[in-house]
């Protein structure tokens, strides 16, 4: 009788789990327009991002650039993150996730679908399409690894359950560098 509930009790948080990785997909009601993206950035973006996403210069931003500033021309910077990342900047501005205070919202002034029109012409200055997307990022599971690990350093834990009691801590480093290659260390 146990067994037969354990084994139930798998199924459903394993079809909970498959669930939830359909919702980490940005859906779109329509096509983004790119067009219509390249206009709106060029009409409320261009000032501090440049015409080519490199920035304005700095003679004419009248701002100190932060070090988290984006330069959507280098697709090491730009491709690890989602759009629902990016999104989320646009929308919320850039201390939403952890970027520079100067970043607007823009929420409220552009519709969903135009901050989309908006990413999908930024997706274009990175002119590499060999760089993986951050869409291909899928979230960590418990078992398996990342196919292309960001620039980032995971701490891992697990605790032995059976036998002699015990506790590892992994300290991981991913680092991506060029188009195909990554490198991960684990101490």
């Amino acid at each position: 009788m146990h067994s037969g509930l354990r084994i139930i009790t798998f199924c459903v948080l394993f079809l909970a789990n498959d669930l939830l990785l359909f919702a980490q997909s940005l859906k779109y009601s329509k096509a983004p327009n790119v067009g219509n993206g390249e206009r709106i950035f060029k009409t409320t973006c261009v000032a501090c991002h440049g015409s080519d996403g490199k920035g304005a210069p700095q003679t004419t931003a009248g701002f100190e650039r932060p070090d988290t500033f984006p330069d959507f021309t280098r697709c090491d910077q730009t491709t690890p993150e989602p759009n629902s990342a990016w999104k989320d900047v646009i929308v919320h501005g850039g201390p939403s996730r952890g970027f520079s205070q100067i970043m607007p919202v823009w929420g409220k002034l552009l519709t969903s679908e135009q901050i989309d029109d908006v990413i999908a012409y930024l997706r274009g200055f990175c002119t590499n399409k060999h760089w993986p997307r951050g869409e291909l990022n899928l979230p960590r599971a418990l078992v398996t690894e990342k196919a292309f690990p960001e620039d980032e350093v995971v701490i891992s834990n697990a605790v032995n359950t059976r036998g002699a009691p015990g506790v590892t801590v992994d300290i991981i480093h991913e680092q991506r560098f060029g188009v195909k290659n990554q490198i991960e260390i684990d101490v």
